[in-house]
Formats: C-alpha cells, structure tokens, sequence
C-alpha cells in the first residue's frame, strides 16, 4: 500500500540555549518546519522557516509579557505565508508544497494539498518555555 498524504502541519521550537533563562532581553531564534503527514505516521519535511525576535529591554519580566502563546502562533502563521500572500490572498504556497511532494515520489496537487486539514504545533520544549514565562 502507498503511503498517502493526509494532513499537513507546522511545528514550531525554540533552540535549547534560547529563552526564558538563558539571556533574559535577548534575541530569540524559533524555528519552523513544516510537514505533511502521512497515512503510515511518518513525517514528510516541506520547508525549514524561522524568526528572529528581540524583546525590548527590561530583562525576564518583558521576556514573560513576551513569550506568550498567543504572540508565538501568530508569528508562525505570519511565517509560513508565502512570500507574495498579501498580493495572491493565499494563505500558504501550495504549488510549492506540491512541487515538493512531488521531487519526494509522492503524487498530489495543490488542490488536494489545500483541502487537507492544517495545524500548528509547539514542541514539548517550547510549551515549557512558554509555561515558565508565566512563573
């Protein structure tokens, strides 16, 4: 049996040296790496995204205001839109996820790749981080 894709996902971390504790005021590098799923469970890389933010000053207490959840998944949707989403009103490069799918042995289409359900998730690490902001 073929493996087929059955949803596509965004997962979203924070280095093991970054964060709450490490540099408090400091530049935060997240990652993002986006997969389709596949109907065995096997994960299938698409694309390696990320962002660098640097809080404003004022030490632990703004990295706390800072690291919220909220502000975390809105920068991951804002960093997987393509590129010239705000002239193409598409909220992601789905002929470029296919293309990809495709160079990997895998048949679909931008169409079918739309149709999947999509979601984004945190790393166990980066839900921690996130936890001990709030402390």
């Amino acid at each position: 049996m073929t493996a087929r894709i059955i949803a596509l996902y965004a997962l979203c971390d924070l280095p093991p040296t970054e964060g709450v504790g490490a540099n408090p005021g400091s530049r935060l590098d997240f990652t993002v790496n986006e997969f389709a799923e596949l109907s065995e469970g096997q994960p299938v890389l698409l694309r390696e995204l990320g962002w660098t933010s640097v809080p404003s000053t004022g030490g632990a207490a703004t990295l706390a205001l800072y690291l919220t959840e909220d502000r975390v998944l809105d920068n991951v949707r804002n960093v997987v839109l393509p590129d010239d989403g705000e002239t193409s009103n598409d909220e992601h490069p789905w002929h470029d996820m296919a293309a990809t799918l495709t160079e990997q042995g895998f048949s679909t289409t931008a169409g079918e790749l739309r149709d999947l359900p999509y979601k984004i998730m945190l790393t166990p690490r980066l839900r921690a981080r996130l936890s001990a902001s709030k402390a």
